[in-house]
Formats: structure tokens, sequence, C-alpha cells
């Protein structure tokens, strides 16, 4: 059995649970008028929002790409049946992205006697989407990281497909063939590089092919003030979510030390 401890997460974790969250969210949106793909949920006043901490399958490039098709179209089935209906409140802070849809930490409370739900929370419960954490959203991921761990046991939504599956560190062809996804790799960190741009989570002895994980200088100093180091993960096995790119073998770039999980045996 492995427990995980997330990077970085301790202090956030006592900012904001599932409850505080909910309470918190006191901006109205109104109701939704649908749900489009990426997925965006449009509002009747015509404001867009998308869900601020998650990656959510959107319909892929390839139209040829039947099960990536399937996943988009059940993931905004999903989405629109929990915002239908009700009102929906948001976190106030919420940023703005550059096509002018509001990125937020999302609530629904239903009409009637419901309890308002953490629409984040429910999709990942569902298997609808993946934890993808972020500097704005880090107080809210350990609790979504939980949820995640219970979904794949569920073989529910995403975590039922193979190409979801948690990917070792040394499969570098299979990370070739997943370029430009989102994915979850473990591996060992065999070694840690500093240089004056880059910090690089090297998984291999070579650095040219093997996959790396890498964090920017100034990310780099933002962590050590949350008391991350990176030189500590060095000979830890670790989970690191994200987009994997391919640069002197693939890679994952680090903008939220909620990216990286330590990997240890319950003794």
């Amino acid at each position: 059995m492995l427990l995980v401890s997330v990077q970085g997460a301790g202090a956030a974790e006592k900012v904001a649970c599932a409850h505080t969250l909910i309470q918190g969210a006191s901006h109205q949106f109104g109701m939704a008028r649908d749900v489009t793909d990426g997925p965006v949920i449009l509002l009747a006043g015509g404001a867009k929002l998308r869900l601020a901490g998650l990656a959510i399958p959107a319909p892929p490039r390839d139209p040829k790409d039947g099960v990536a098709a399937e996943s988009a179209v059940a993931a905004r089935a999903h989405l629109k049946s929990l915002v239908t209906g009700g009102t929906l409140r948001a976190v106030p802070g919420f940023r703005t992205d550059r096509r002018g849809r509001h990125m937020v930490q999302l609530v629904v409370a239903a009409d009637g006697e419901g309890a308002p739900k953490w629409v984040q929370a429910e999709m990942v419960r569902a298997g609808q989407a993946r934890v993808w954490p972020s500097q704005r959203t880090a107080a809210c991921t350990g609790g979504l990281l939980k949820l995640e761990a219970g979904a794949p046991r569920a073989k529910q939504g995403l975590c039922a497909l193979d190409r979801n599956a948690v990917l070792e560190a040394w499969a570098t062809r299979k990370l070739r063939s997943r370029e430009n996804t989102f994915q979850l790799v473990e591996g060992e960190v065999q070694a840690v590089a500093e240089t004056k741009r880059f910090t690089y989570l090297n998984f291999g002895k070579d650095w040219r092919t093997d996959f790396t994980a890498t964090i920017s200088a100034r990310t780099a100093r933002r962590f050590k003030k949350q008391g991350f180091s990176a030189v500590s993960l060095k000979g830890k096995r670790v989970r690191v979510r994200g987009w994997v790119r391919y640069a002197n073998g693939p890679s994952i770039s680090v903008r939220a030390a909620e990216q990286i999980e330590v990997l240890t045996a319950d003794d």
C-alpha cells in the first residue's frame, strides 16, 4: 500500500475544505443556460464559466479518436446535470482567462431543500475530471485528491480507461504517445539539477531521453517560500501530474507544488 503526501499542501489544507468553500461561495451568478464543449458553462446573462483546478475532457483534435470523444461527451453531460436548475455561486477572487471565461470554484444550490454542492468535487467523485492543481487552487487540492483516489477503485469515468492509467516514468514510449495529454506519472527521482533558469527532476540516467519534471526558477523561488524542497525529493518515489510535453524526452512542467505527491511505503 502507498501513502501519499502532497508537497506544499499542509498550510493550504487548513485554509479551505469543502464546507468552508461552500460557505465562502458568496459571488452570485444565477442560473446556467447551457453547457458547451470545453466544457464551458453558459449563463443566462451571457457570461461563461470554467471549473478551476480540474482537467476535464474536451473534444479531441483527431475526429477518429472515439474514446476521447466519448469521454468529452460524458464529462459535459455530467457537468450539465450538476448545474442545471440550480443557482450558481463562486468563491470571490476568481480570475478571467484571455477568452473572457471566469475560472471559478463553483457551488450549485438546488431549489428546495437540497444541500449546496461543490461542483469540482462532484466531477472528480464521478471520475469525470482529473485534479489539476494551480497556485490559485492549492487550498482545495487535498480534498479533491482524496476523492480522485477513490474513483479508480470504483472504475468510474476517466479512471476506467487504460489511457488514463498511472504511467511509470521509465515507460518513455508510452509517454511519447501521450504527448499533449494530461497524465499521472510515477517513478523514483534519480537526480535533481538546478540551473539559473530551471530545476529539473530527472527520473532516469539520461536526461536527454528520460522523463523529467521541470520547475522554472521563478516558480522554484515561490516553492521555497512555501517550504517545498526539490532537492529533498532525490531518491524518493513520487507521482507527478500535468500535461505531457516532449523536449529532450517526455516532460511535465510543474507550476504548483501540489502537482507532486510523495509516495511512501505503509509499514
